[in-house]
């Protein structure tokens, strides 16, 4: 039966204890899905601790008064679908279930994992399917599939007999060099290839080589395998966000039949191998999350309803293994390709916020106000630098930046409660991420330090020849490196030679220029073009899924309603990973940039759309006709994009097509 809200109504949630979480929104009914498809749980006021909703637990002070809230504007005359006749807003769920909500109820027993394998294994045969072709180098193959060879015959990037290119008929087909292709390499000015990016990608796609040999599978074998695996902890990562395992495996289905995730992970670049490490990344920290929050929730309850003494900061949480792994694969991000420290730097803040939110859920006073005075030293330093700041200006707004912010904790007398137990909070996350990424960057060096034969890796001596009076001698390799990383840095940042595939970020969004790795026109009779279909051609188009990713960009106004309107933590965590994808290269837009290179942050648009998906689907508890339109909507869209995969697939994989064929799904003009 309808109920309308027309009138004003205090929360009858309001006599809890005010643990208000930062970025929550009140839940509702038990087992209720929100209008995104998330699973919520809440109470009845029945089921609720007698001790909690007396008064004599709640104290004088006026921060544990009962607070009323009142019905907002846009919500009155809003009919809601009531089965049991309760009214809205039901009081406020346990602080277990506000830290942690429980899963929705699966499918069968085993569903949250098994589900997510068979897409895993549906996309996985897709990825490795004629794996081979197009069987030569395509696109900038031609740089990592040498460099990754190189990787394990030197320990660093080698100079090849031809120079920029490597003979297609030399290292095609049935891969006859096999595990020896030594003959290949040459000195003719300096042994050592230039190379403008860190060595951990090249490591991974030569050790394909290594498994397969040189050949076109050999280079693109962990390619397939990385994009196979990052399609089941898609899924998996959904399902932990939302409390759902149908969002989950759509989040999987949308991965495994996007066409640029498909693309990059069938081609030996380092953004496929860069993307994976990114999602791993930011789903070790989800799962950081949940275990940090389940301890934060006992060691609550073990306290009782009484409310903490002001200079209380909760639990010590420790080392959090999964916050190291996230920093371990953000650091293995950062060594694939450099602008992997923007994401480093935007999850640890990220992290850092939900720390902040669980300890305020408990009753922390203050929780996040040392945490963001750090933050603030840190972005006010790192600001000064990227404006062009000689090092001796940055040290200064450092220093200074630090005394400001010790001043102003010390005139608000916060300086000896707060500092002291709460500084190392940021300086455990300091030193499980950027700290460990930068570790893990200098370690994909390896070869570059100690293999020194024809005169080691490019820059490997320019300490040497270029000697200091502060530091010694043994710290030479280490500058060498500094200097090496530099020039790299530059040359990313200043690089604008014309090419015509280049785009602008913003056109990212809509697929507005994406770029031909392979083109041919084959003659009749040649590469399965016959008499028939006329004129032929065949093409590798990085194309992602166009109904998916206009479904995200769409999204995106969505989730930031979801995230200022209603301090939805999800909508702001996915808004993040695709600011962290794409802000870099708005910075630089005038630079010679790609439109593959938003295969980062293509899960979080597959999120994005997940996110748009549930909410059309709507809430559990709304009337028949609601959840029937909403799942007929929701599954049209599912089925779309995984029909436009189909309908892009010869695109996507090279396959010889009639060349009207070819024109027909060349949508818009700038995909020529």
């Amino acid at each position: 039966m309808a109920r309308v809200t027309s009138e004003l109504r205090s929360d009858s949630a309001a006599d809890l204890p005010e643990w208000t979480e930062l970025g929550e929104v009140d839940l509702d009914v038990r087992g209720a899905v929100t209008e995104d498809g998330v699973a919520e749980e809440v109470l009845s006021e029945q089921e609720l601790p007698q001790e909690t909703l007396s008064e004599d637990a709640l104290g004088d002070e006026p921060w544990t008064q009962p607070r009323r809230r009142f019905r907002r504007g846009w919500e009155r005359g809003r009919v809601w679908f009531r089965p049991e006749e309760q009214p809205r807003p039901g009081p406020r769920a346990p602080l277990r279930d506000r830290l942690v909500p429980p899963f929705y109820p699966e499918f069968f027993r085993g569903s949250g994992w098994i589900l997510p394998l068979i897409i895993t294994a549906i996309g996985g045969f897709l990825r490795f399917w004629n794996l081979g072709w197009p069987d030569k180098i395509i696109f900038d193959e031609t740089y990592y599939a040498k460099d990754g060879w190189s990787m394990y015959v030197y320990g660093w990037e080698h100079t090849w007999a031809d120079g920029a290119k490597i003979s297609d008929p030399a290292l095609s087909g049935s891969g006859a060099f096999g595990h020896d292709a030594q003959t290949h390499f040459t000195c003719v000015q300096t042994c050592a290839e230039y190379v403008v990016h860190p060595p951990a990608g090249k490591w991974i796609i030569g050790l394909g080589e290594k498994i397969w040999g040189l050949n076109p599978v050999g280079w693109r074998l962990m390619e397939a395998v990385l994009g196979t695996l990052a399609i089941y902890i898609i899924a998996r990562t959904a399902r932990r966000m939302f409390r759902s395992t149908l969002l989950g495996c759509v989040a999987g289905l949308f991965l495994a039949f996007d066409g640029l995730a498909f693309v990059m992970a069938r081609t030996a670049l380092l953004d496929g191998i860069q993307m994976f490490f990114i999602l791993a990344g930011f789903s070790a920290l989800l799962v950081d999350r949940d275990k940090t929050r389940e301890r934060f929730a006992g060691w609550r309850e073990a306290r009782g309803p009484a409310l903490l003494a002001f200079d209380e900061f909760g639990p010590r949480l420790g080392l959090r293994p999964w916050r190291l792994l996230g920093g371990l694969m953000l650091g293995l991000a950062t060594a694939t390709k450099w602008n992997g420290v923007v994401f480093l730097g935007a999850f640890m803040i990220l992290t850092l916020l939900w720390d902040g939110g669980a300890r305020r859920a408990v009753g922390v006073r203050y929780p996040a106000f040392v945490t963001l005075a750090v933050l603030g030293v840190l972005v006010a330093t790192a600001v000064t630098k990227v404006l062009g700041a000689p090092w001796a200006v940055v040290g200064l707004v450092f220093v200074g930046a630090c005394v400001f912010a010790a001043v102003a904790m010390h005139l608000t007398g916060l300086l000896k409660p707060f500092v002291v137990k709460r500084l190392a909070e940021p300086v455990w996350a300091i030193l499980s991420m950027p700290v460990l990424s930068v570790g893990v960057f200098v370690a994909s060096y390896a070869g570059w330090f100690f293999r020194l034969e024809q005169g080691g890796g490019y820059y490997r001596t320019w300490a040497d020849g270029h000697p200091s009076s502060f530091w010694p001698t043994w710290t030479n390799s280490f500058r060498s490196l500094w200097y090496y990383i530099g020039q790299q840095f530059s040359f990313n940042t200043t690089l604008e030679s014309g090419h015509p595939y280049m785009s602008n970020p913003w056109s990212w969004f809509v697929m507005g220029r994406p770029v031909a790795f392979y083109w041919d026109t084959p003659a009749v009779g040649t590469k399965g073009c016959t008499a028939s279909m006329g004129n032929c051609a065949a093409e590798v188009l990085a194309l992602g899924n166009p109904l998916l990713w206009w479904i995200g960009t769409a999204s995106i106004f969505y989730l930031f309603w979801r995230w200022i309107a209603r301090r939805d933590w999800r909508a702001a965590s996915i808004l993040t990973g695709i600011a962290a994808g794409v802000g870099l290269w708005l910075w630089y837009a005038q630079r010679t940039i790609f439109s593959f290179y938003a295969v980062s942050f293509t899960p979080f648009m597959v999120l994005s759309a997940t996110l748009a998906v549930g909410a059309i689907l709507g809430r559990a508890d709304a009337s028949p006709t609601r959840r029937v339109w909403g799942a007929a909507v929701s599954g049209t869209l599912v089925v779309g994009v995984v029909a436009l995969f189909a309908y892009f697939y010869p695109i996507y994989t090279g396959q010889t097509i009639p060349y009207t064929d070819w024109s027909n799904h060349m949508w818009l003009p700038s995909w020529i």
